[in-house]
C-alpha cells in the first residue's frame, strides 16, 4: 500500500501559557480579567440573580472545604460577604429557582472528606438557608441542571466511608414546592464526578465525567473519562445517546449561547500522576449533533463557577493546572464576550502528491495538522466519485484506485467547516510494473527520524538516489540484497525524495524527515 503525505496547515489560534493571577496582559479578543475573589475557590455553586453572581462553598489553597456565600456586582466589580451555609460543600449539585438556590449533595469535611446528601435553599433576599428533604442518595461530583423549575441530579459518586467510588448511572428530580424527590430512569453511562448538565428546549443535556468501575485502590489507576454525551427527554422519560465529545473532559463548565452548547475547559484525567487542565472550548449543536471546536481559552482551567449574563461569560476560579492540586487554586475572574466565539482553524491545504497513481493502487493518506496542539486532529476525507474511488476508512484516509479517470477527494477537519478538494488523477495501470512495485518494494518507516529501510522481494541491484524538494542530490547508493539501511539521523527536518530503479523499473516516493 503506497503512503502519501497531504499536509494541512490550520491557522494557529493564539495561545497563552498563564501561571498565577496577573493573567490579563496579553489575554487574545474577547477576554478581559475582572477583580479577583477576597480568597482562592474551586469547585463551588454558583447562581446569577440580575447583574449579581453568587458563589456558594468550594474549597480553597488548604484544601479546607467551605461554607461561605460570596456575591460578585458585575457592575461595580466588587466583591461581598454574605451569611455561610449549614454545611461546607464542595462538587455539590445546584440550581436556581425561583429567586432561590438550591444545594444538595457534594463532600463536607475537610479533615475526613464524606459524601453528603443534604439539600438546602438560600434566599438571597433575606440572606438566609435553610434545610430541605435529604437526596435519595449520597453522593459527590454529580451533575445538576434546573429545568421547568425542578432540580434535577445525575451520576456522583457513591459513599467514601465504603471506599467504593464508582460512577453512578441513577437520576433524581427535586420538585421545590412539594419539597420531594423522585427517581428518574438511569443514564445510559456511568459517571462519577466532574460530568455536567444543561437544560435546552425542553430537553437534559449530559457530558463527559468519570466513569470508575472499581473499587478505590489509593492509586485511582481504574479511572477513565467519559466522552459520551446524552440526552433526557422528561415528557417521553426516556436517555437518547449523542455524539462523543472531541475531547473528553471532566470538571468543565457548560452554557447555552445562541442555541449552540458550549464546554469551557476542564481537565483531561488520566491518572493522579497525569492531569492536566484544558484551554478548549467544545461547541455542540442539539439541531445537528455535531461538535465544533473553537478558538481556545487564553488560559488552561478546570473546576471553575461560571454564569452568563446577556453576552457576557463570567469565570470564576478553578485549578489552572491538577485539579487534586489544591494550592495551585485561584481567586481570578474572567469574562468572556461570547460574540468573539470563532473556530480554532480557518484553513486546510493538501500538498499535491508526487507519485504516479495507478488504478488497482490501495492508497493511505496522511494528514500533518498545524498547529501542532490542536485539541482534536481527526480528518474526513471523501471521493466525490466511488466507482473511480472508494475510501476504505474515511479516518485513517485508506482509498482504494478502481479504474483511470479523475476524482476529487477532499479533505475536511471533523470538528470544524475547514476543508480543502483535491483533483486526484489515476492512470491506466501498465502490466506488471505498478503490481511489481507494491508488493516488492517496502520504504519505512515514513515519517522516520533516524533509520530509513528498505526491502524488497528480489535480490536484484538497485540503485538509490536521495534528493532534496529541490532536486540537490543528497546521496547515491547501490543496494545488494532485499533490505537495506540508511542512517538519516543527520539529514535536516523535511520532505526529500528517494528513487529506486533497477533493470526492470524506476520509481520516485516522498519521505518525511521529522
Amino acid at each position: 500500500m503506497k503512503k502519501f503525505y497531504f499536509k494541512i496547515a490550520c491557522i494557529p489560534a493564539i495561545f497563552l501559557l498563564i501561571v498565577g493571577s496577573n493573567m490579563n496582559t496579553h489575554a487574545q479578543n474577547g477576554w478581559e480579567q475582572m477583580t479577583s475573589m477576597d480568597a482562592a475557590n474551586g469547585g463551588s455553586q454558583s447562581c446569577i440573580i440580575d447583574s449579581l453572581i453568587y458563589l456558594f462553598g468550594g474549597s480553597n489553597k488548604a484544601g479546607i472545604i467551605l461554607n461561605s456565600t460570596e456575591v460578585y456586582n458585575t457592575q461595580t466589580n466588587k466583591w461581598s460577604t454574605l451569611s455561610t451555609a449549614p454545611k461546607d460543600f464542595v462538587e455539590a449539585g445546584g440550581g436556581f429557582i425561583k429567586g432561590k438556590m438550591y444545594i444538595s449533595g457534594g463532600y463536607y469535611n475537610s479533615a475526613n472528606p464524606l459524601y453528603s446528601s443534604s439539600t438546602y435553599v438560600y434566599d438571597p433576599v433575606q440572606d438566609i438557608w435553610e434545610t430541605k428533604q435529604d437526596c435519595p442518595r449520597k453522593n459527590a461530583g454529580a451533575a445538576s441542571c434546573v429545568l421547568e423549575d425542578k432540580l434535577y441530579v445525575f451520576g456522583g459518586l457513591k459513599n467514601w466511608p465504603d471506599y467504593d467510588i464508582s460512577g453512578q448511572k441513577d437520576a433524581f428530580v427535586y420538585n421545590p414546592e412539594t419539597d420531594t424527590w423522585n427517581t428518574l430512569p438511569d443514564m445510559l453511562f456511568k459517571r462519577g464526578s466532574g460530568a455536567k448538565a444543561c437544560a435546552y428546549n425542553g430537553r437534559i443535556y449530559v457530558f463527559g465525567g468519570f466513569s470508575f468501575d472499581c473499587l478505590y485502590d489509593g492509586t485511582l489507576k481504574c479511572a477513565r473519562l467519559v466522552e459520551k454525551a446524552e440526552q433526557y427527554d422528561p415528557i417521553e422519560n426516556k436517555w437518547t445517546e449523542l455524539a462523543d465529545l472531541p475531547v473528553p473532559v471532566v470538571f468543565h463548565i457548560t452554557n447555552v449561547y445562541n442555541d449552540k452548547i458550549y464546554l469551557f475547559g476542564g481537565n483531561s484525567y488520566q491518572s493522579r500522576s497525569h492531569s492536566v487542565c484544558t484551554n478548549a472550548i467544545q461547541e455542540y449543536d442539539p439541531a445537528t449533533d455535531m461538535w465544533k471546536l473553537m478558538e481556545p481559552m487564553p488560559f488552561n482551567r478546570s473546576d471553575m463557577a461560571a454564569e452568563r449574563i446577556g453576552d457576557f461569560l463570567y469565570l470564576i476560579g478553578g485549578y489552572p493546572f491538577n485539579s487534586q492540586i489544591f494550592s495551585t487554586v485561584l481567586a481570578d475572574v474572567w469574562r468572556f464576550d461570547l460574540n468573539m466565539l470563532s473556530e480554532g482553524c480557518e484553513e486546510i491545504k493538501i500538498v499535491e502528491p508526487t507519485d504516479t497513481i495507478f488504478e488497482g493502487d490501495e492508497i493511505e493518506l496522511h494528514a500533518d495538522v498545524q498547529p501542532p496542539n490542536f485539541a482534536n486532529k481527526t480528518i474526513i476525507w471523501s471521493s466525490d466519485n466511488d466507482s473511480l474511488v472508494t475510501v476504505l476508512d474515511s479516518t485513517k484516509g485508506i482509498i482504494k484506485c478502481q479504474k483511470p479517470g479523475t476524482v476529487v477527494i477532499t479533505a475536511k477537519l471533523k470538528y470544524g467547516d475547514c476543508s480543502d478538494s483535491y483533483s486526484l488523477r489515476i492512470l491506466e495501470n501498465p502490466t506488471g510494473i505498478s503490481e511489481y512495485i507494491a508488493e516488492n518494494i517496502r520504504i519505512y518507516p515514513n515519517p522516520l527520524n533516524k533509520v530509513l529501510t528498505i526491502e524488497t522481494a528480489s535480490l536484484d541491484l538497485y540503485h538509490i538516489d536521495i534528493a532534496t524538494v529541490n532536486g540537490q542530490l543528497l546521496l547515491s547508493k547501490e543496494m545488494k540484497g532485499n533490505m537495506y539501511q540508511i542512517d538519516m539521523s543527520a539529514f535536516r527536518s523535511g520532505v526529500y525524495f528517494i528513487t529506486i530503479c533497477s533493470k526492470d523499473f524506476n520509481t520516485t516516493r516522498k519521505i518525511l524527515k521529522y
